[in-house]
């Protein structure tokens, strides 16, 4: 048996890492590998029972402050004394360097340091901060993971895409989930009011990373050419209220809807007629893969990694280019035919059930385990 422990700051339902290690933990289907979770105590219980009723075991460690360090470490130290594992596999890189020294004094041999991301914070303090914290975790893993190679080199410097510690773990997704649907496009769009609309969409957080107050200027344009666009947001975050005060100043409250999180985002993407993605930064978003799987033409802005291209029918715009350049680049997919495109979503490596057994397969080998 093989023991894993995955490190995760908080496990939440609509963060991105969350749903990459949800994906993979659900679809693992190895008899011969057991894997626990660490993480906060403010992760929200609807996501922790999905992990428990799968099996994992759910630990939870104290917040790491300026003033608790020692305790802090004497947490993990105890921590590994009674708890086994062969693989540490960490999602929260700004603590790595401190557990992985820990727990390899507790027989501890593996360490997988994974970045999800292309930049260390959108606060240029707290990005200084993380970088400090997180430059030591190169030295001390045994293995460099990242989703993509943008996020690989944004942790772990250049030196990521020739290093034989390099593993790119695909943010997979249950291609079947995501199919398009014209039933469920037409009950979806019903629903919300907008059959005969054209429908802009976009799905993730309120915060600066993702860039949706850029989405009301977006709008503004398309509806000069338009006026039968309409925005279609998912997601809930610290600036929500902001932008609803932008979209009422910039009047757009008709032309605009606002689900907040959601549960079944797989059906409203189906409602949808092109996804649009103005993130700053990104690893490799999960929301575009799971976008173009259903079928969806996506406007992507250069920030984001060219990885996420898995499909023709995209394009690619600067945030520094004019307005005019988006709205062209938006209505070029009126009329847009939708099709079923999870095969070829499959095909790039973006399938979860096999990019799961790939992963099962990769903790047997760096063990040496020949089950």
């Amino acid at each position: 048996m093989i023991n894993i422990l995955y490190v995760i700051d908080s496990l939440k339902q609509r963060s991105g890492i969350t749903s990459v290690v949800k994906n993979y933990l659900l679809n693992m289907h190895d008899d011969n590998i057991h894997v626990d979770l660490m993480t906060c105590n403010d992760s929200e219980q609807q996501i922790i029972n999905i992990f428990l009723d799968n099996g994992n075991k759910v630990h939870y460690m104290p917040f790491l402050k300026m003033d608790n360090i020692y305790s802090y470490c004497c947490f993990w130290s105890n921590f590994f004394q009674h708890n086994k594992y062969d693989i540490v596999h960490s999602h929260f890189n700004q603590i790595d360097y401190i557990i992985f020294k820990i727990a390899s004094q507790y027989g501890v041999k593996e360490f997988i340091s994974h970045s999800h991301n292309t930049r260390m914070s959108d606060d240029l303090w707290k990005a200084a901060r993380n970088f400090i914290m997180c430059y030591p975790a190169r030295h001390v893993a045994t293995r460099w993971g990242a989703c993509s190679e943008a996020a690989g080199k944004a942790l772990f410097g250049k030196d990521f895409l020739k290093s034989n510690k390099k593993l790119l773990i695909h943010n997979a997704i249950d291609v079947n989930k995501f199919k398009y649907d014209d039933v469920i496009r037409n009950k979806i769009r019903k629903k919300l009011g907008v059959s005969g609309k054209f429908v802009m969409g976009n799905i993730g957080r309120f915060k600066y990373q993702k860039n949706k107050m850029f989405l009301l200027e977006v709008l503004a344009k398309v509806r000069e050419y338009n006026k039968n666009v309409i925005l279609l947001n998912l997601g809930d975050g610290e600036e929500r209220k902001p932008f609803e005060k932008k979209m009422n100043d910039m009047g757009l409250r008709d032309c605009v809807i606002l689900t907040g999180t959601v549960n079944n985002p797989e059906e409203y993407l189906q409602a949808m007629d092109v996804f649009v993605l103005p993130s700053i930064y990104e690893g490799l978003p999960v929301v575009g893969i799971e976008a173009q799987t259903s079928g969806l033409p996506c406007v992507f802005s250069e920030n984001i990694t060219n990885e996420i291209n898995l499909l023709d029918s995209n394009e690619v715009v600067s945030l520094k280019a004019p307005l005019e350049e988006w709205s062209r680049a938006i209505l070029k997919y009126e009329n847009f035919p939708r099709e079923d495109k999870s095969c070829e979503i499959q095909k790039r490596g973006y399938d979860i059930r096999k990019e799961a057994d790939k992963l099962a397969l990769y903790y047997h080998e760096i063990i040496g385990d020949t089950l």
